[in-house]
């Protein structure tokens, strides 16, 4: 996986979608191959595509919290909210993960679910690192608030 990893470090996501097809052709059975396609995917903009690795990935893999996350971001940014609720909740329930916090509040904010949304950004807020979603965050919570 080394070359297709440089690949996605380097941000030449097409490449290195090419060569995880080709691992993957390889060997089928690889968690990290699906999860490393999934990524490329997703900061090319192929949600759809990145839903189908992460689900891959999470039949070879069920135990990964990261994997929830992962797929439930690609859920929001589809519009599937209420699917990314469920991944994002799995995320949470496993490893309290920070950045299904922030996906998830979004998604509870999309649903009008404001109350969920709000604890959802105070615990985002209270221990996220991210600048620039702490700063959308915040204008979200305010929205609410008022």
């Amino acid at each position: 996986m080394g070359l297709a990893s440089v690949y996605y470090f380097d941000k030449q996501y097409d490449a290195a979608i090419t060569h995880l097809s080709k691992l993957i052709n390889a060997n089928y059975n690889d968690n990290d191959y699906y999860h490393l396609r999934g990524l490329c995917y997703f900061y090319s903009e192929k949600y759809s595509e990145a839903v189908i690795d992460y689900s891959h990935s999470i039949e070879l893999n069920p135990d990964n919290s990261v994997l929830y996350n992962d797929r439930g971001a690609a859920y929001f940014l589809l519009n599937k909210y209420d699917l990314a609720i469920q991944d994002l909740t799995q995320s949470i329930n496993s490893s309290n993960n920070i950045f299904s916090f922030y996906w998830r509040g979004k998604a509870y904010y999309e649903t009008k679910q404001y109350d969920k949304a709000l604890v959802d950004f105070d615990v985002y807020l209270s221990k996220g690192t991210n600048k620039d979603n702490l700063k959308e965050i915040q204008e979200l919570s305010s929205i609410i608030r008022k």
